[in-house]
């Protein structure tokens, strides 16, 4: 791989990254996806209660402890 992207879909940030694609960095990205997809797939979401933004649209918040 020579080149690779992050395309960010938050319009805060710039469309396009470039992000380093040497295999050390490649290996820990797919760890990194390797968790998010179990998280997922398992259901498995960790709250994060200072992220206030994120708890005031969370569709959760009424059910969330950290919410109280």
């Amino acid at each position: 791989v020579q080149k690779a992207y992050v395309h960010f879909l938050d319009e805060k940030r710039d469309g396009r990254v470039e992000i380093p694609t040497d295999p050390a960095e490649l290996e820990e990205a797919m760890r990194t996806i390797g968790r998010a997809i179990k998280g997922v797939t398992g259901r498995d979401f960790d709250r994060n209660p200072s992220d206030r933004k994120a708890c005031r649209e969370c569709d959760w918040k009424r059910l969330c402890p950290s919410s109280t």
